[in-house]
């Protein structure tokens, strides 16, 4: 831990995005005020700002639905992060509700954020989905560039969105379709529960959820297959 942390005086504290969960702990038993922004945990007893992980995982499947895909997969490691977890809980949702059959072959819930084990863990599927659930940007850059590796034109074999609008989206050719939050909103939501914690030190910890916002652009386009979930 930072000596700075214990040998000065802070008025409040935030902690952004996934940080060990034992560290985060050791920050909050400091006594200061501690905001947790972009991220949550049952063991964390603090306030947190966070984006409503499972309504816009429902929608980025939807917008998939709409778009008449039917095989649809889900990548991200759900073990790394609740807000994982959560986008996870988001897709089943979107399946269960238009009637698509969840097929674990085409849900990867548990893979490194990195090259290779991405392009070995695909390289294993007897067939591919024809469209991505990512649950952050920078695994649908990887997939992306493992698909357009393989000869597949992305949107016109398969379609990719994301969650997160970071840089990622934007350098990807075509760039990403995603879920995002606002981050400056996000930001001032953090700095408000950190001035209510400061005034009212006893009251209850607060966990806000920011709606999210679809962009779109260039991964995703109309599925042109006739095949359907149920036939795999």
């Amino acid at each position: 831990m930072p000596e700075q942390l214990t040998s000065e005086n802070w008025t409040g504290i935030f902690l952004l995005s996934h940080i060990n969960t034992d560290y985060s702990k050791k920050v909050i038993d400091l006594g200061m005020p501690v905001v947790l922004i972009d991220h949550h945990d049952p063991h964390l007893k603090a306030d947190a700002v966070i984006s409503q992980n499972k309504d816009g995982a429902f929608m980025a499947v939807e917008f998939l639905i709409q778009n008449k895909h039917q095989k649809i997969g889900f990548l991200g490691d759900v073990t790394f992060s609740p807000s994982y977890e959560e986008r996870l809980e988001g897709y089943k949702k979107a399946l269960h509700y238009y009637h698509i059959p969840f097929n674990e072959k085409y849900a990867i819930t548990r893979i490194k954020e990195e090259q290779t084990t991405l392009y070995r863990t695909l390289d294993e599927l007897d067939e591919l989905p024809t469209a991505w659930f990512c649950v952050n940007s920078g695994l649908g850059f990887i997939l992306n560039t493992y698909l357009q590796s393989k000869g597949y034109n992305i949107p016109k074999d398969l379609s990719i969105i994301c969650f997160d609008n970071t840089e990622f989206t934007v350098l990807s050719n075509p760039q990403l379709t995603t879920m995002c939050t606002n981050l400056s909103f996000m930001g001032e939501k953090a700095v408000e529960l950190m001035y209510n914690r400061i005034r009212k030190p006893d009251e209850g910890f607060v966990h806000l959820a920011l709606a999210t916002n679809l962009i779109a652009r260039d991964s995703v386009g109309e599925n042109k297959k006739t095949d359907s979930a149920s036939e795999s």
